[in-house]
């Protein structure tokens, strides 16, 4: 996960004080931010604004220019977005006052009056963070519930951060989610600091209740789940009760990834990626030499590891320009055989690809908003894919493997299929172990998602009752939508059961319907015994 770099404002972390700089409803479910007099109060009007600024006792005893203060707000706001030093404010407004004194310089005078100095942007953030921090303690207060996500990583200065995410529920069954904080760990970052930093955070900066915390969501680390000493252990400790862990459900993706032993691939590709990108000549020549050739891109990737997309764009690039690498490294000293071996080219075209579609479901499972039947969803959905790649590469088809198809031999077709064929089972052995859901899992999930297709009898006693209400309510159903399909998809189209549903997917999915070999037949027979 990606660190901002350490910023310190008045003695404080500003990452620690500031929850987002994007300040739009969107994407903090909060309100813009909003000045406050001396006495803490809100200012909700031009006028408010200017009597609140002139009672302020930093303030001098003039009249303040209500539409300058404003936008020297908003400037301020976007320095900071973007990460700015607070001394940029003056190059902005040199910068404001040359374009106005061509366009428009009888309007000088106007935008004299905003205030941008060092000093001055530096207490509009300061307000903008007091004010983002107060309307977020207030949502969170609202909270009936409330789950962490919490993540460790090092930034470039070998700081440890952790981020502290929180995600809850109002009366009014309102989900909302955000960046609660962002500590720098200088020291040790083992389960008792993390979780020292994450009372500190929640309990200090957001006054938040642990009695509404419900579950936390970690990266599976011993720091964070070992069984005695790790953070989720300890904080259970802290608060007096267990709370539900989950793995993150990204992280579990990745490591399914990692049975796919592909390193003889990599390896080689990252070592002449790094053979030319650290060589300043070498990297200048190179450079020349795909501008000479006309080449599809003008530079090789690095590949970086903690990353995860990273492989894929590494590899998409290299095969892109192999042709053009393999001529430009034939007059240097370093010989890589690997580029004339036809093996070691097949597992290439093969690892791009598969990647390829390793990358897709990881970027399905960003983003925010999303609940986890949704996620499970597409892991499910996923698993049916790996599925069908694995009975067309035993038909040779490669179809779902363009990069394959279109660099392997035909004749080679056959041989190929059948040894990645089995990569794929590898593969969904793995995603089977890792990301599969128990039936009480599942009957919990169910019961969030589609309340309708459930039996009774199955739910929790204390569910069973309200679950029969439900059901046999005719506007409750109207307004879920009988439309949806028994999974919970929202509409149960053909191409939805043909090739994601998991309750009505045909064995081999199209294939199968198109050869209509014995397991679709029985398929058909119990799914449409009309036909």
């Amino acid at each position: 996960m990606d660190c901002r770099r350490e910023v310190t404002l008045g003695g404080k972390n500003l990452a620690t004080i500031l929850p987002s700089l994007d300040t739009s409803s969107s994407s903090l479910g909060l309100s813009p931010p909003k000045v406050m007099d001396n006495r803490g109060s809100t200012v909700s009007s031009d006028h408010d604004l200017c009597y609140a600024l002139n009672q302020r006792k930093s303030s001098p005893k003039r009249p303040v220019n209500v539409t300058a203060t404003r936008v020297s707000y908003e400037i301020s706001t976007d320095i900071a977005a973007a990460g700015k030093s607070f001394t940029e404010g003056e190059f902005v407004k040199k910068c404001m006052l040359r374009a106005v004194s061509r366009i428009c310089p009888r309007e000088i005078e106007k935008f004299r009056s905003v205030s941008l100095s060092r000093t001055t942007v530096q207490r509009r953030v300061e307000d903008i963070a007091a004010n983002l921090t107060n309307q977020l303690q207030q949502k969170v207060n609202e909270f009936h519930s409330y789950s962490l996500a919490v993540d460790e990583s090092t930034d470039c200065t070998d700081i440890a951060q952790l981020l502290v995410f929180i995600r809850g529920i109002d009366d009014n069954f309102n989900v909302s989610e955000n960046l609660a904080g962002m500590q720098s760990m200088k020291g040790r970052t083992t389960g008792k600091h993390i979780c020292g930093e994450i009372v500190d955070c929640i309990t200090t900066k957001l006054s938040a209740d642990f009695k509404k915390l419900v579950g936390m969501c970690t990266d599976g680390a011993p720091a964070m789940c070992g069984k005695t000493k790790g953070a989720m252990s300890l904080l259970q400790e802290v608060i007096g009760r267990k709370i539900i862990a989950h793995h993150c459900i990204i992280h579990q993706q990745v490591l399914c990834s990692k049975v796919l032993k592909f390193d003889h691939v990599m390896s080689v590709a990252v070592s002449i990626v790094n053979y030319i990108r650290t060589r300043k000549v070498k990297h200048r020549l190179f450079k020349s030499f795909l501008e000479e050739t006309g080449a599809e891109y003008g530079d090789v990737v690095y590949h970086t590891d903690v990353r995860w997309l990273s492989r894929g764009k590494v590899l998409k690039r290299f095969i892109a320009l192999k042709d053009e690498i393999k001529k430009f490294l034939e007059t240097e000293p370093k010989k890589f055989s690997e580029l004339d071996d036809l093996s070691w080219n097949e597992d290439l075209f093969f690892l791009c690809d598969i990647t390829s579609h390793l990358n897709d479901l990881n970027m399905k499972l960003q983003g925010k908003g999303q609940l986890i039947f949704d996620l499970f969803a597409a892991v499910n959905g996923f698993k049916a894919k790996l599925g069908l790649f694995k009975n067309q590469l035993l038909d040779r088809i490669l179809v779902h493997f363009p990069t394959c198809s279109q660099h392997i031999l035909q004749e080679r077709h056959s041989a190929v299929g059948i040894k990645y064929a089995q990569q794929i089972k590898f593969l969904i052995e793995e995603f089977n172990s890792r990301l599969s859901l128990s039936s009480e899992e599942k009957l919990q999930l169910k019961i969030i998602e589609n309340p309708f297709s459930i039996d009774p009898e199955e739910a929790p006693p204390h569910l069973q009752m309200e679950v029969i209400d439900l059901q046999t309510s005719s506007l409750y159903k109207t307004k879920y939508g009988e439309s949806r399909c028994e999974c919970g998809a929202t509409e149960q189209t053909a191409d939805h059961v043909i090739n994601a549903c998991p309750i009505h997917r045909p064995p081999r999915g199209v294939l199968g319907l198109k050869r209509l070999d014995e397991d679709t037949i029985k398929w058909l027979m119990t799914s449409c015994p009309e036909i």
